[in-house]
């Protein structure tokens, strides 16, 4: 039996919540990674924004699913934190078979998902990553994409997307490995990863002067958002500028 369809709305409600909480510790991990003395003081409006958008999709993706296991394996995914390499490979010798098989591997997607798209945030906000590079992990228990396999190494600035020929054909512009603009033969199972490229020229400037650029990315990526959001407002409304 599917789950109710107005559970698809309180989902998405209770997923942005949880969201809301885990992101932000998402991100400072991650920008710790980089540079242990950074902290995050805030996330950007473009992510805090993401965070709403795709907490709703997600609650229709759960929808959609014949198996309620996929709720309690997300959650427990996103309350694990930075384990996300240990809950992967737990999942993936947990005796997945048919019947659970879809749900399990869309959560992991989803987990994924969360993961990525905080790692990118933390990449914009680390005055030392300039690039970033994707990064092929091989084939354990999963048969590789080759196009994938061919991203290995692929290398782009920190706010440009990366450029991936489609397993079916043309070309996607995905910010990260699993991004959600992606379509389903490109991220269900897909555990490529993002790596930052550091200026350790960076890293030796003072604390106080990164913090000022991690506020002055922030602030950039802000500006960017508004203006793109506008754009978007003025073009449902038939505004001309």
């Amino acid at each position: 039996m599917k789950l109710d369809d107005d559970l698809a709305e309180k989902l998405a409600i209770i997923f942005a919540e949880q969201l809301g909480e885990f992101m932000p510790e998402f991100v400072e991990y991650y920008i710790q990674q980089t540079d242990h003395e950074l902290k995050l003081t805030s996330l950007s409006k473009r992510t805090t924004a993401w965070v709403k958008t795709w907490s709703k999709d997600l609650g229709e993706i759960m929808k959609l699913t014949s198996h309620k296991e996929i709720e309690n394996i997300l959650e427990k995914g996103l309350k694990d934190g930075i384990g996300i390499n240990t809950f992967t490979r737990n999942i993936l010798n947990s005796g997945i078979r048919d019947e659970y098989y879809k749900a399990r591997r869309v959560a992991v997607t989803e987990v994924l998902t969360a993961h990525r798209a905080a790692q990118q945030e933390a990449f914009m906000q680390s005055p030392a990553v300039e690039d970033k590079k994707w990064r092929h992990t091989g084939a354990y228990r999963n048969k590789p994409r080759q196009n994938h396999v061919d991203m290995d190494g692929q290398q782009v600035p920190v706010n440009e997307p990366f450029e991936l020929s489609g397993i079916n054909g043309g070309t996607h512009y995905p910010m990260f490995p699993g991004d959600p603009i992606l379509p389903p033969e490109e991220r269900i199972n897909c555990h490529c990863i993002q790596q930052p490229v550091v200026n350790k020229k960076i890293l030796g400037l003072s604390l106080e002067e990164r913090q000022r650029l991690q506020q002055e990315a922030i602030d950039n990526m802000d500006d960017e958002w508004e203006k793109e959001l506008d754009a978007k407002n003025k073009a449902k409304a038939g505004i001309e500028d």
